[in-house]
């Protein structure tokens, strides 16, 4: 079905039709008129060719949704909530995940750039701030989330540092005398929140911050990392890791080594993701909430393509630490 059949099918020119169902105001149409257009598609069964809509709008309505890996179980439910929120909107998303390779981890928001009205980044700030300087913060409409987020774009920080502290000074509280930070090659800089919160409760405690990096951010990697840590350093009697697949990874390994969670080690991950739960020993953790960081990230973006001029949009959000058996002493 086409704008013809439904103009035929009502008695009004195309461009009428086009004017109804695009939502374009013009007192020429009479209410009545427009209700007969919209019946009509609908009984039609018309759906508009969303490549000749964008090349009349300028408009795809599209969100681009750029993660750091597709494949990581946090990149899904923020798929999910950002299509749950821009779905009533009339937007479908389009995804682009990092490079794995561990040499590259970049996030090149060029490939969506052309699809989308819109994007949401999520962490990858230096990959986002590369976009901006290369192309301007004007040539689309951009909102950075997560817990690494560009200032100059409207952002949704998740500050993790609380919730880091927290689970740091729990371990230790709980009795561990060696507490090490297990954390994949692209989280190990230095202002990375979770890092910065497990060196600063190291000192507080008087205990030397031991650092175990993980080459890439798989579970076997963080398997095989700590299996070859523990048997050249020994035993950690307490694990925070800096995300939930590397906790499960490090999870697998203790288990290959006989050790018992907790009394042998106690461990704790972040992100929240939902596998923790179903772990022998469920997982501790810092539960980001997704949920929400993805409804204002979306809020934002959709008022920032309909006002361009909106003033800059900003909301701070914290993540909680769940304790569970994997560190309850």
């Amino acid at each position: 079905m086409t704008l013809r059949d439904v103009a035929d099918e009502v008695g009004v020119s195309v461009a009428t039709v086009s004017r109804v169902l695009n939502g374009r105001g013009d007192r020429r149409i009479s209410e009545g008129t427009r209700k007969q257009v919209l019946a009509a598609a609908r009984d039609l069964g018309y759906q508009p060719n969303p490549i000749a809509r964008a090349l009349v709008t300028g408009r795809t309505r599209m969100i681009g949704v750029a993660v750091p890996y597709v494949w990581y179980p946090f990149a899904p439910q923020v798929m999910h909530f950002v299509q749950e929120q821009a779905g009533p909107s009339g937007y479908g998303i389009v995804i682009q995940g990092a490079e794995s390779d561990p040499q590259r981890y970049t996030l090149d928001l060029r490939a969506i750039v052309q699809q989308a009205d819109g994007i949401i980044a999520v962490e990858r700030s230096g990959n986002l701030r590369a976009f901006l300087d290369e192309h301007g913060p004007d040539q689309v409409p951009v909102v950075s989330v997560g817990a690494d987020v560009v200032a100059e774009v409207d952002w949704v920080l998740v500050d993790l540092a609380p919730g880091a502290r927290d689970a740091v000074r729990h371990l230790v509280a709980s009795g561990c005398r060696r507490v090490a930070y297990l954390v994949p090659v692209p989280s190990q800089h230095e202002r990375e929140p979770r890092r910065v919160a497990y060196d600063a409760v190291m000192g507080e405690v008087g205990a030397p911050p031991e650092h175990i990096v993980v080459p890439v951010g798989t579970r076997a990697a963080a398997r095989q990392t700590l299996l070859s840590h523990v048997r050249e350093h020994g035993l950690p009697d307490g694990l925070f890791c800096c995300n939930d697949v590397t906790a499960v990874g490090a999870y697998r390994a203790l288990r290959d080594l006989g050790v018992q969670l907790p009394a042998d080690c106690a461990l704790v991950g972040c992100d929240g993701i939902e596998g923790g739960e179903y772990l022998d020993a469920p997982l501790s953790t810092i539960v980001q909430p997704i949920e929400e960081m993805c409804r204002l990230g979306c809020e934002f973006l959709l008022r920032r393509i309909k006002a361009p001029d909106t003033p800059p949009q900003t909301a701070r959000l914290t993540a909680p630490l769940v304790i569970r058996e994997s560190s309850r002493r």
